[in-house]
């Protein structure tokens, strides 16, 4: 697993945030406030997602700022994963001295080119090695409370921003061509005999004098399929496998880091055919990541970054599966970043998750992430991003801080880390080599292309769906396996617990329920019981030590034993409930696609809360309490609670 307690060795699930540079270069107090409003909601894992130089050198003050967050974090129990390169960070231009860029981002130059890379490391060692004062001195590179180092952030040589010649100026590719030229001497022998090999197929960059061979475009390799675009596509994965072992090996000797790392987190050009062969390069390192985002249509000038006056959006609720035009009924989508693949047996965080605004179905992301995170054996949940030292004070393009959000990190935080919720294994399947070096769709392959999934029709029957049925995500964990020879999968037979009638999938362990039909999510365990989604058109929801009966249109209801006891003896439990947030004043036109015509401003504001939770088991003292948790008013009795339109906990004793 991720992390092992030093003292107890217990295995630490991960549950946390992301911090931008701004939250970094907070003063020490602003920090520790910080810390202690993530801790009080269960936080225990904050990925500082910054640079700490540029390619002049290292920025003293940067690394300062990390070394000040990594120990006020650390005072409250919360772990670090440092990311400091992204290649969208850096603009390179000639004089830089790496090619012929002209105001361009080095994509996939990491890689391959040896000039870059001694920059790039010289920030690693220095962020590392330096002596931390708020610790001491004692450097990163020794303290435990770093639980992970992130080589790369979002790059890759199989995605779509690796254009030769384009992206990537003639100088750099030269170099890279003459690795592929290396590569394929290795294989065939020389040059001359790989283009034979490749029926004297030749691109630009080809050289035989000088033993260099030039790189197909992605679009090539993946529609016009040929022996020489299948060594293309191995040859770029196989760079990027060394240069994740030739990092690994330097993090350990020349960083004298000896924690956890992660290769990188990003997606490819091909799912289906470029994709298992960059999780191949990425096992190299101890944590396959990976970031997840989910949200409806949202067009306007700035809308991948900021919402505005005049933007078009559609809302999309996961729990029906909808596609990103909104809810059809006759049309359903996967899409649902949460659902994971284990690969070679290593752990797997998702560093990167949100349910991007505008969108009014926000408060299911932290149930689902929560419940089928625990379900798949995901090993870390890292939300993007934080805004603000406590509370934001008005919905953004990717806020956190919200009453829909990190409002929920008590009952959520608390169900996934303390292992509430039980994992179970639904399919296992076998990606072979030979399969991917020849780029051959295997079984496996085409089952496991998730990216692809979330904008395809969910199959109205399992014999048209692939191998791996993809509603297999919602009832248990996928776990992959990298081998020699040829793709197999083991696939657990889910037909009593899929009904596809009804749109309903029961999990292996029997604890959770994704009713799509009806877009509700359930959650059925012993010392914890929820659910989200369109509550109020489901009536009552009958749990085994509960009802909820909310009115509300959508919602997210939780009932959690603080004591680790079963719900039906639990002397101290959490009841929270939140349905839609808002910013104040914010006015749209239309439907299903919606105009915004405000942005409104702050506060933040939530719907009032309709409904009643009812003990099943023994009467109950009730305290309502503000959103900081403190009493509000002195404690009723009952079994029935009759929840009050502005309240989103309730301290339950017995």
């Amino acid at each position: 697993d991720v992390i092992v307690h030093e003292k107890t060795g217990e295995v630490v699930r991960l549950w946390g945030v992301n911090a931008r540079p701004e939250i970094v270069n907070f003063d020490p107090v602003m920090l520790d406030n910080l810390a202690k409003f993530l801790a009080k909601r269960g936080v225990n894992v904050i990925r500082i997602h910054m640079p700490v130089g540029d390619i002049r050198g290292v920025d003293d003050r940067a690394v300062a700022s990390v070394q000040r967050c990594v120990s006020a974090m650390k005072k409250q129990g919360i772990y670090t994963v440092v990311s400091i390169y992204f290649p969208l960070w850096i603009k390179l231009n000639e004089k830089d001295g790496f090619g012929a860029y002209k105001d361009q981002h080095p994509f996939g130059l990491v890689f391959f080119d040896p000039q870059f890379q001694a920059v790039y490391r010289n920030w690693f060692q220095q962020l590392l090695t330096r002596p931390n004062p708020n610790e001491n001195n004692t450097p990163l590179c020794d303290d435990p409370a770093v639980a992970m180092v992130e080589m790369v952030n979002e790059d890759s040589l199989l995605f779509w921003t690796m254009k030769p010649y384009e992206n990537i100026p003639a100088e750099p590719m030269a170099k890279l061509e003459a690795q592929f030229g290396a590569w394929a001497e290795k294989k065939y022998g020389s040059v001359d005999a790989a283009l034979a090999k490749w029926s004297g197929q030749t691109v630009r960059g080809d050289n035989v004098g000088e033993k260099r061979l030039g790189i197909l475009t992605l679009w090539e390799i993946i529609n016009r399929k040929s022996p020489r675009g299948a060594d293309t596509a191995v040859f770029l994965a196989d760079t990027q496998r060394k240069f994740y072992s030739e990092m690994q090996s330097f993090l350990r000797e020349s960083c004298r880091y000896n924690g956890i790392t992660i290769a990188s987190n990003w997606i490819t050009a091909d799912a289906k055919l470029l994709g298992p062969l960059d999780k191949d390069s990425n096992t190299v390192a101890d944590v396959m990541d990976r970031h997840g985002y989910f949200g409806g249509k949202h067009e306007g000038p700035r809308a991948s970054y900021m919402i505005d006056p005049g933007d078009k959006y559609n809302d999309r609720a996961a729990v029906r599966f909808d596609r990103q035009e909104g809810f059809d009924a006759s049309r359903r989508s996967i899409g649902t970043p949460v659902f994971d693949v284990q690969y070679d047996g290593k752990p797997s965080i998702n560093s990167e998750l949100n349910w991007t605004p505008p969108n009014r179905f926000r408060a299911e992301m932290p149930l689902l992430a929560a419940a089928y995170g625990a379900l798949q054996g995901t090993d870390g949940f890292m939300f993007f991003a934080l805004n603000a030292p406590s509370w934001d004070g008005m919905l953004t393009k990717f806020s956190l801080q919200t009453p829909a959000v990190i409002g929920q990190f008590p009952a959520a935080a608390l169900a996934y880390r303390r292992g509430m919720i039980a994992p179970g294994n639904a399919v296992t399947a076998t990606l072979g080599r030979d399969d991917l070096r020849a780029l051959r769709g295997g079984i496996a392959q085409t089952a496991l292309d998730l990216d692809q999934l979330r904008e395809k029709d969910i199959p109205t029957d399992a014999e048209s769906s692939p191998t791996i049925d993809p509603l297999t995500f919602t009832a248990g964990a996928v776990a992959v396996k990298f081998a020699d020879g040829r793709s197999a999968t083991n696939q657990r037979d889910l037909s009593q617990l899929i009904d596809r009638k009804k749109g309903i999938v029961k999990s292996v362990t029997g604890e959770l329920t994704w009713d799509y039909g009806r877009g509700v999510v359930s959650v059925n365990a012993e010392r914890v019981q929820a659910a989200t989604g369109f509550l109020g058109a489901a009536g009552k929801i009958e749990l085994k030590d509960c009802v909820f009966e909310i009115k509300n249109e959508y919602a997210a209801v939780w009932l959690i034993a603080l004591d680790d006891q079963p719900l039906a003896t639990s002397r101290r439990m959490l009841l929270q409930v939140v349905t839609e947030e808002s910013n104040n004043g914010f006015v749209t036109t239309g439907e299903p696609t919606k105009t915004i015509t405000a942005t409104g401003a702050a506060p933040i504001v939530v719907r009032n809360i309709e409904g009643t939770v009812t003990l099943r088991s023994t009467a109950a003292r009730v305290t309502t309490l503000d959103a900081n948790g403190y009493a509000i008013e002195p404690a009723a009795a009952g079994k029935e609670i009759s929840l009050q339109a502005s309240v989103i906990y309730y301290l339950i004793e017995r």
